[in-house]
């Protein structure tokens, strides 16, 4: 018997590609499982954290996609489609300042790219809505995830920074 072993250690990269091919079956509760690991084993993977923010966002997440697309963003801050996903999910949680903001950077970056129609949407949505409001206050999803994000906080024992955000 000769049998050679072949050391097989799964990277995030692997997961992504088996989250992508369970996407494209319309598996989502499989996707979520392998981008939620390729995410662990590649903290520092913009395109993979970006991704699964999508996911996240497309279930209903929107705290928990803010916070990846977030993260993704810092690393690579020129990825446009990244952009137009924090405009996305801002718009979910009725931060339309900030959703108008990532749709306007996002069409400055990528005017023809293959998510501009629907940042004009935002920008559209967002002006029709400042000039129902017209006020400078910030939005009740504004405050609200503010609360959330401050009470997150406070359980994970960071008092000091849920002060600065109440504050």
């Amino acid at each position: 018997r000769d049998r050679k072993i072949i050391s097989f250690i799964p990277d995030g990269e692997f997961y992504y590609d088996k989250a992508m091919q369970a996407m494209q079956r319309d598996r989502y509760e499989d996707a979520d499982k392998y981008l939620k690991r390729a995410a662990e084993l590649s903290p520092e993977n913009p395109k993979i954290l970006m991704q699964y923010g999508v996911l996240l966002m497309e279930e209903g997440e929107f705290d928990e996609a803010l916070e990846l697309l977030s993260k993704s963003r810092a690393l690579d801050p020129s990825e446009a489609d990244t952009i137009y996903y924090l405009a996305e999910v801002h718009a979910h949680l009725s931060m339309l300042h900030e959703a108008k903001k990532y749709a306007e950077q996002y069409i400055l970056l990528d005017p023809h790219g293959s998510l501009a129609d629907e940042a004009m949407e935002i920008i559209d949505f967002v002006e029709q809505e400042e000039l129902a409001n017209d006020s400078d206050e910030m939005s009740e999803g504004e405050v609200f995830y503010l609360q959330e994000k401050a009470r997150r906080l406070m359980e994970s024992g960071d008092f000091e920074s849920a002060v600065e955000i109440f504050e």
